[in-house]
C-alpha cells in the first residue's frame, strides 16, 4: 500500500470560535484513522488560510499545528486557492473552518483514494442543529448532491494534478464554487475513467449557525435571490450576506 500525502486546507474569515474544535477534530481523525485502518500509510499536513480576519483566527491557527496561510481578499474561492498553492500533498481536502471530520471519514476516503478509481469526491452533511429550516435545506440539498455527485463546500476531496489543470475553484463567483467546481472536475475524471464519490454512511458534521443568527426574513431573501437571479447573485458579494457579512 503507496503511502498518501494528505492536505487538509482550511479557509477560516473571524472563525475564532470554531477553528479550535474543527482543527482539534482533524488531529484526532488522523490519530484514530490509526486504529481504525492500522495498515493505512497516511501523511498530512494541515494549512489554514485567514482571509482577512479581524480576531485570532491566525493565532488560534499555529497554537492549533496549523501552517497559517494569508489572502487579503474575502472569498472563498480565493481563500482555497491560497491555499491549495501552499500545499504540498497529492490529494486536497477541503474542509470549513466550523465543522468537524473523525476517523472514519479518513477511512472512506483513503479505501477510496487506494482504489485508484476516483479523482475526488463529498460526503453529506448534517448540521449541528435541529432547526426546521436546516432539516429542510438538508432534505433538498442531500438527494441533490448524491445523485448529480456535487459536493458540499465544507467537505471536498480532488487529486492535486486536476486542480491545477482546472485552475481552482472560480474566482468570478462568490458562492455555490463548489458546485461549479464539482461539475468541472467530474468533467476532467470521465475521459479517464474515474469516478466522483459522496460518502453516504457516515454524514459530515458542519455548523448549523446561519439557521440561528440569521432570521427567516433574511434567509428568505437569500434564497429568493439565488433561486431567481442566480448568476447575478453569485457574482455579486454585496448581494451575498448570508456567507459574507461576518455575522459569526
Amino acid at each position: 500500500m503507496t503511502s498518501i500525502k494528505l492536505s487538509f486546507i482550511v479557509p477560516a474569515f473571524n472563525e475564532e470560535k470554531e477553528l479550535p474544535s474543527c482543527l482539534s477534530s482533524i488531529n484526532r481523525a488522523i490519530d484514530d484513522l490509526k486504529e481504525l485502518s492500522p495498515n493505512s500509510r497516511l501523511e498530512s499536513e494541515i494549512i489554514v488560510v485567514d482571509n482577512n480576519s479581524t480576531d485570532e483566527t491566525a493565532t488560534l491557527a499555529t497554537s492549533g499545528g496549523a501552517t497559517v496561510v494569508f489572502e487579503p481578499f474575502n472569498q472563498i474561492s480565493r481563500a482555497r486557492n491560497a491555499g491549495a498553492r501552499e500545499a504540498s500533498g497529492k490529494w486536497l481536502l477541503f474542509i470549513d473552518a466550523d465543522s468537524h471530520i473523525d476517523g472514519e471519514h479518513l477511512r472512506e476516503l483513503v479505501e477510496r483514494i487506494n482504489s485508484k478509481r476516483f479523482i475526488g469526491g463529498g460526503c453529506i452533511v448534517r448540521f449541528d442543529t435541529n432547526a426546521l429550516i436546516g432539516r429542510l435545506f438538508l432534505w433538498i440539498w442531500t438527494p441533490i448532491s448524491c445523485v448529480f455527485k456535487f459536493a458540499s463546500g465544507s467537505f471536498l476531496l480532488c487529486r492535486r494534478d486536476a486542480f491545477e489543470e482546472l485552475g481552482g475553484f472560480s474566482q468570478e463567483i462568490f458562492a455555490a464554487e463548489e458546485i461549479e467546481f464539482s461539475r468541472r472536475l467530474k468533467g476532467w475524471a470521465k475521459p479517464r475513467d474515474m469516478g466522483f464519490f459522496i460518502l453516504t454512511s457516515h454524514p459530515f458534521i458542519t455548523s448549523g449557525r446561519k439557521w440561528r443568527i440569521y432570521s427567516f426574513r433574511e434567509i428568505f431573501i437569500h434564497v429568493f435571490r439565488s433561486l431567481f437571479a442566480t448568476r447575478s447573485t453569485i457574482r455579486d458579494r454585496n448581494k451575498l450576506p448570508f456567507f459574507y457579512d461576518g455575522r459569526r
